[in-house]
């Protein structure tokens, strides 16, 4: 196999806008390209794995390209002016020689580790749009380039107050099963002790909460508690979880781990529990 990637770049000093807090542009692109191919006379199921690295590896050819894109000012008070990433915009796309059909997985190449790819030929695009310091626009897109359809589509936008504050709404579409859904949270860090969050999935089709979840944190001397209230009126379904964790070590969690994030960051992204 082969990869290879090159930059090009401009600046653009004279760029100004007071109203988009644009202070400058530097324009940075990265192309970039994994080509690899493979060749076995036995497949990795009929072998005894030693080494997953080896008796894993299926045959399997492919391609990607990729373009990406990234717009940065320059923010802050005169006195501390950083720079930071205004606008980043991502395309790849993917090719296989023995494409397949999965109507449950997204094409995928890892540049690393091709043979874990998902053979699947796609058109993935990303983008980023950095509105000030705590605001931002995300969108995300796949499209299968084998049935010539949209597999998922993902609008959001995200606001973080930090420390105490962070909220986002958004709306995505999944192809197979034409899901559409709204989608909003909320983490609230009420003090030093206790901390909230609040997930809302509605289904824009069946006119139905999907998920609602509601969860409180309480901080202990040495060990986070979790209470974690879930209602879904598609499956007419109501739930209780208490989970519990030492410190600095939620890999350790008694039960499910989903908002151990939030003793750290309020911080909320895009697809995150």
């Amino acid at each position: 196999g082969v990869r290879g990637s090159m930059y090009a770049w401009k600046v653009d000093p004279d760029v100004r806008n007071v109203l988009l807090d644009i202070d400058g542009i530097r324009h940075i692109i990265k192309a970039d390209v994994v080509a690899w191919g493979s060749n076995t006379n036995l497949d990795s199921g009929t072998l005894y794995e030693f080494d997953e690295n080896v008796e894993g590896v299926d045959e399997v050819d492919g391609v990607s390209f990729g373009l990406r894109q990234r717009w940065q000012t320059k923010r802050g008070a005169p006195d501390r002016r950083r720079t930071v990433d205004l606008l980043t915009f991502d395309v790849e796309l993917g090719f296989f020689n023995d494409a397949e059909r999965d109507e449950f997985t997204n094409g995928f190449v890892s540049p690393t580790r091709p043979e874990n790819s998902v053979s699947q030929n796609y058109l993935n695009t990303s983008l980023i749009y950095r509105m000030n310091d705590t605001t931002e626009l995300v969108s995300e897109m796949n499209y299968d380039l084998n049935d010539g359809e949209v597999d998922t589509l993902a609008l959001t936008y995200g606001v973080e107050r930090s420390p105490r504050l962070s909220y986002l709404v958004g709306y995505r579409y999944v192809g197979e099963g034409e899901s559409n859904v709204l989608a909003a949270g909320v983490n609230y860090r009420i003090s030093e002790k206790y901390i909230v969050a609040v997930r809302e999935e509605f289904d824009l089709d069946r006119g139905e909460t999907a998920q609602f979840d509601v969860g409180v944190i309480r901080k202990f001397p040495r060990w986070y508690v979790a209470v974690t209230f879930a209602v879904d009126e598609i499956k007419d379904d109501f739930g209780v979880s208490l989970s519990a964790w030492p410190e600095g070590l939620p890999a350790a969690t008694l039960g499910t781990r989903r908002f151990t994030g939030l003793v750290t960051s309020t911080g909320i992204r895009p697809g995150s529990g």
